[in-house]
């Protein structure tokens, strides 16, 4: 693949929609507020505005019906997904992520962590080495809710692929 953002972002969207038509295919309201909670820092990078929304169709204030609800949420899950999130609303999501453990870090961890995210905005290191770092305080920490969350590991782990390049290939921009 020449560029590695391109194929996150098709995997991401395609594993995210496939999760989306198991839980119609339920035809259950606690599936979908499961998927919503579960994918919550994950729309928070694609696109925070749909993010709003679709938890808003998920609450459900006007008690519509299953069906229009669904139908709704699809649309504006769409909508979440079109564009790739940038490299700034994925730091802005690990920062967030990393606030759930902040006082429970040494000065060196929380540096290292920081220095990662520095050289991902610089293209230097994947975003998968800042998310697994992430990963390994979930796991130290016991934290139930961030282990379930999308954004951490949005399609298997199998399908991704160690990149010698983290940067736009040859200088060109392949999103124009």
């Amino acid at each position: 693949m020449l560029n590695p953002r391109i194929r996150e972002h098709f995997l991401t969207k395609l594993f995210t929609l496939a999760s989306f038509r198991e839980v119609k295919k339920s035809g259950k309201i606690r599936d979908l507020v499961k998927f919503q909670s579960d994918n919550k820092y994950l729309f928070t990078a694609y696109n925070q505005t749909e993010l709003r929304i679709l938890g808003k169709l998920v609450a459900n204030q006007e008690h519509k019906p299953f069906d229009e609800t669904m139908m709704s949420y699809e649309t504006h899950l769409h909508y979440a997904l079109a564009r790739t999130p940038s490299a700034g609303a994925n730091i802005n999501v690990m920062l967030k992520i990393m606030g759930y453990f902040s006082h429970q870090l040494s000065k060196d961890e929380k540096s290292f962590f920081l220095n990662s995210v520095d050289n991902y905005r610089a293209g230097r290191l994947p975003l998968s080495a800042c998310l697994n770092v992430l990963k390994s305080w979930i796991v130290r920490f016991k934290q139930e809710y961030l282990s379930s969350q999308t954004v951490l590991e949005p399609y298997p782990e199998p399908l991704a692929e160690l990149e010698t390049v983290f940067s736009e290939v040859d200088g060109k921009n392949y999103w124009k």
